[in-house]
């Protein structure tokens, strides 16, 4: 499951094919590195958004990433990267 750091485009639902974008933290914790991509490949399997007051908008994606890719993914989230999520092809 990834927690995005961005919306979530509204054209991203299962099945829909992404590539995860990260930036790491910079040192003071108040910024971020220049973004970049995380993984090039990865597959929407669901889009759930949190009700309430207290969700505060946010919006939990599970992803499908190859096995290569997990160890990589699993880093940038506890390290507090800001990731996004962006349909394969936008913009091209």
């Amino acid at each position: 499951m990834v927690i995005a750091s961005t919306a979530i485009p509204a054209e991203v639902k299962a099945g829909t094919a992404v590539e995860l974008w990260h930036a790491p933290p910079v040192d003071d914790g108040r910024a971020f590195e220049k973004p970049r991509i995380l993984v090039a490949d990865a597959v929407v399997a669901d889009v759930a958004e949190e009700a309430g007051m207290l969700a505060g908008g946010r919006t939990d994606v599970e992803v499908i990433v190859d096995r290569t890719d997990v160890g990589d993914v699993l880093a940038a989230i506890t390290g507090g990267d800001a990731i996004s999520l962006v349909p394969s092809g936008a913009g091209s």
